[in-house]
């Protein structure tokens, strides 16, 4: 539960876009005004700080510094308001760690990511299943995946092939070495 209520919220975050202290090039005052509604954390009524994990907000900001991204001033003001609904359900509740949120609440964040995503021409979809979030634009491009930012693939064994085959060689250069001397020691011998 802890997860996904981590990924909704960096969900909104990403539909919101991003956080940083100072305005990043390539971001408008309006996307600035998003960024700056995302920043810090949000305080329960049980005294829990919850904030969004920083690799959702890079994703985020990187989204929000395309050429092809402009959030319009209205869009932001309608992004914020959604981004604040989410944070008062967040602060209203008892919490005392994200897993700890209510399923009430949960819903809560997850809708007005989903809303606030659309305001900017975004898609949100959430997959109850294993809890992953993924945004994509107008054009079906992911702008955001919840998980792992650098998966796995399987595992890597190169430097112990490299050192295996440097073994082996290593091993028959010491064996053609000793043959050799060894012939040499019969002949002369």
């Amino acid at each position: 539960m802890k997860k996904l209520v981590a990924l909704i919220a960096a969900a909104a975050t990403c539909a919101a876009i991003s956080l940083t202290a100072f305005a990043a090039p390539g971001i408008s005052a309006s996307e600035q005004k998003i960024l700056d509604s995302l920043q810090g954390s949000v305080t329960t009524q049980a005294g829990a700080s919850i904030s969004i994990p920083q690799e959702y907000l890079n994703q985020a900001k990187n989204y929000l510094m395309r050429s092809d991204v402009d959030i319009s001033e209205a869009d932001a003001t309608t992004t914020i308001g959604h981004i604040e609904e989410a944070k008062t359900a967040v602060k209203n509740s008892n919490a005392t760690s994200l897993s700890d949120l209510p399923g009430s609440v949960k819903s809560i964040v997850l809708e007005k990511a989903t809303a606030a995503a659309a305001v900017n021409g975004l898609s949100l979809t959430f997959d109850a299943s294993s809890s992953a979030i993924t945004i994509k634009d107008a054009n079906g491009v992911t702008v955001f995946e919840s998980g792992d930012i650098i998966k796995t693939t399987g595992a890597d064994y190169t430097v112990e092939i490299a050192l295996g085959a440097g073994l082996v060689l290593i091993a028959v250069a010491g064996s053609v070495y000793l043959v050799n001397k060894s012939k040499k020691a019969a002949v002369n011998g």
